[in-house]
């Protein structure tokens, strides 16, 4: 019996491999053929998509009555774009909120340094912002003692340069 389904499994294997062998052997090659003097052009052709890598920032912990503090670099670190396209780098932004009390809440703005930052259009490997989370005087004085926490949502997308 064992030689049997041995006989089978050899017999198996090798139909397996001669249509492997077939299948490998079947591709054709195009070519241009020529019957007499003379030239031809042939076209060679490629395709790079886009690609591109944006760093950006950790979170941060602000100080207590810190009136600025740097949040980190937005950075368009490595890139291979389509001409007359850019990647653009959003925020949006969630006020700090108490952990218990959760109706107090810190308003604060990111900064792109003296301008508020609301996007950037990056189309060169290392192009860069620089942020930081800005927190006036009046919103740290109205605030309880706490924890806060709050969210910054960066969005990447990619298109024609506007």
């Amino acid at each position: 019996m064992k030689k049997f389904v041995s006989t089978i499994l050899t017999k198996t294997l090798v139909l397996a491999l001669t249509f492997a062998l077939c299948a490998a052997l079947s591709l054709s090659a195009f070519a241009v053929e020529l019957t007499g003097p003379g030239n031809t052009a042939i076209t060679i052709t490629t395709q790079i998509d886009p690609t591109y890598t944006v760093s950006i920032p950790a979170g941060t912990a602000v100080t207590f009555n810190t009136a600025s503090t740097v949040l980190g670099d937005v950075e368009l670190t490595s890139a291979k774009l389509d001409p007359d396209k850019a990647v653009t780098v959003s925020v949006s932004k969630a006020p700090l909120v108490h952990a218990s009390a959760t109706t107090n809440t810190i308003v604060y703005t990111v900064m792109n340094g003296l301008t508020e930052f609301s996007s950037a259009v990056f189309d060169s490997q290392g192009d860069k912002v620089t942020l930081s989370i800005n927190i006036p005087a009046s919103e740290w004085e109205k605030a309880p003692a706490g924890s806060y926490a709050g969210n910054l949502t960066f969005n990447v997308t990619y298109g024609a340069i506007a």
